[in-house]
């Protein structure tokens, strides 16, 4: 009988050790996967780090060429920004910041537009503006009565500054061509081509004043400017 239970007491000593020996590796099997799984998690995160790093630095480097770009454009914008003074039958007569492309129909506009009794025909609208320029838009009642003595100087320089350096032939002139002419705008230069298309070319300068609205005060302005011979 204490036979018996000797070999079961080795028995049931082996299988406990058997026991603690699988005990310990699996203990040893989860404290390695443990530590696997720390290392992975580790290089994971610095990964992350380096990449919201580089992700930061691209994002600064944007921004500082976005800002060096606006202060470029808003340094240029200041250099084409030029002064005008619009004055006469416009709306709104003062002083005026636009580009320094800008045409005279657009500075027009800034200043309200033309009034009822602005002669719109006067001027010519697509003329390009400059700094410091000073426009005077007179009325219908001035170009009419030839009235205008008083036009900004600007005005009369404008005229003079498209005017060629041969005299304008108005029996060959076009629209355009006359346009240059002190008091002639697009209406009256259509006046004029109706006319001489009506009636034959002019004989001389002073037929011009056949032309509704050319009278003697307004022909006084472009006779030395015109001419009826090629």
């Amino acid at each position: 009988m204490n036979n018996i239970i000797k070999k079961y007491n080795v028995y049931i000593k082996v299988a406990v050790l058997a026991i603690i020996i699988g005990v310990c590796g699996i203990l040893y099997c989860i404290h390695k996967n443990f530590n696997n799984n720390n290392n992975d998690i580790t290089i994971d995160i610095s990964k992350q780090n380096n990449t919201e790093k580089q992700i930061l630095e691209k994002e600064t480097q944007t921004q500082q060429t976005n800002t060096s770009e606006i202060v470029k454009e808003s340094e240029l914008a200041t250099v084409n920004q030029i002064y005008v003074h619009i004055c006469g039958s416009v709306n709104n007569s003062g002083v005026y910041m636009c580009d320094s492309n800008s045409r005279l129909f657009e500075v027009i506009e800034l200043a309200g537009g033309f009034t009822q009794e602005a002669d719109e025909t006067y001027l010519n609208l697509v003329e390009k503006i400059s700094d410091g320029q000073r426009i005077y838009v007179p009325s219908k009642e001035e170009v009419l009565t030839g009235n205008i003595e008083n036009i900004s100087q600007v005005n009369n320089n404008q005229a003079q500054s498209n005017i060629a350096t041969s005299l304008i032939n108005i029996n060959t002139a076009s629209k355009e061509q006359l346009m240059t002419l002190p008091g002639i705008g697009e209406a009256k230069a259509l006046d004029i081509i109706s006319y001489r298309s009506t009636n034959g070319n002019f004989k001389n300068t002073e037929d011009i004043k056949n032309i509704s609205g050319i009278k003697e005060s307004a022909y006084s302005k472009i006779k030395d400017l015109i001419c009826t011979w090629p």
